[in-house]
């Protein structure tokens, strides 16, 4: 498959068109994981009361030492 972009649009073209096509790539993961992130932080701020806010806060404490 990738002789056959290669012939179509150059090597040049194909280097491109693969990195455009990783570049979408990364953006879906991201949206997906951020989506995933954040219901997760919604349902655990539903059961335990707390705001997400100091749920986001807690869990990017560092700790000390």
């Amino acid at each position: 498959m990738p002789l056959l972009i290669e012939k179509e649009v150059g090597s040049a073209g194909a280097c491109r068109l693969s990195s455009a096509v990783l570049r979408a790539l990364d953006l879906c993961q991201f949206l997906i994981d951020h989506a995933y992130e954040q219901d997760r932080l919604r349902r655990l701020s539903e059961v335990t009361g707390l705001s997400g806010t100091l749920l986001e806060n807690l869990i990017t404490l560092k700790k000390k030492g």
